[in-house]
């Protein structure tokens, strides 16, 4: 009878907490695949903030920007260690340019850019980081970098590990692990980054457009 009650109790238990840890594992479908509601667009052509509008979801349930002018889409909130899921591709039939996610974007911008982490979706270097504008970063050092630059000032970055990126027109995955001053980045399926000492703070996330016309078919969070 002891036995029975320790285990009622430890069952009791169990139950009550399980709502809390399903709570904290659920998955926040940040593009419902209709609108653009949640996300607020920022563009900027030479030396100015405009309000072109580039962003906008095609009768697929897309999300798509024509890359022209430079600029983001980003959320109105704000998230601070999650796992980020994100399905897109090169336009078919449009060249593949230039692309990016940026994540705790914690400043307003003050160029096409702003203080980010971006992992990097340009054609040839997707799953590189960086880190503009004060955000710090570090890597293995033979994959580590510095640059200073007169729009951006001092940043760096960490090279990818490898090259994932499936043919231009098809679906990649991206998913992207913020935890603490941690960032871990697969594609399709492969570790092709990891790197740390950025900052652990809130920060919205950002699809950037820079170049051409990519789409994002998914873009899913679950906080950790």
């Amino acid at each position: 009878m002891k036995n029975f009650s320790i285990l009622l109790v430890i069952v009791t238990v169990f139950s009550a907490l399980a709502p809390v840890c399903l709570a904290a594992e659920a998955t926040i479908q940040l593009f419902d695949g209709k609108s653009l509601d949640g996300w607020d667009s920022y563009t900027w052509v030479e030396g100015k903030e405009t309000n072109d509008k580039i962003w906008s979801v095609t009768k697929e349930g897309y999300l798509e920007t024509t890359g022209k002018p430079f600029g983001y889409l980003h959320t109105k909130k704000s998230y601070i260690n999650y796992k980020l899921t994100i399905v897109w591709r090169w336009k078919p039939g449009a060249k593949p340019t230039n692309s990016g996610i940026f994540i705790r974007m914690s400043e307003k911008p003050t160029s096409f850019l702003t203080k980010s982490i971006e992992v990097q979706h340009k054609h040839g270097a997707v799953g590189d980081l960086m880190a503009f504008y004060g955000a710090t970063c570090k890597g293995v050092k033979e994959r580590f970098w510095e640059h200073e630059n007169k729009l951006f000032g001092k940043f760096c970055g960490v090279k990818k590990i490898e090259d994932a990126e499936k043919k231009p027109g098809e679906w990649n995955t991206t998913v992207i692990t913020l935890k603490g001053e941690d960032v871990t980045v697969e594609l399709n399926g492969k570790t092709v980054n990891k790197a740390t000492n950025f900052k652990e703070e809130a920060g919205q996330i950002g699809l950037q457009s820079e170049g051409g016309p990519i789409q994002f078919k998914t873009v899913e969070l679950t906080e950790l």
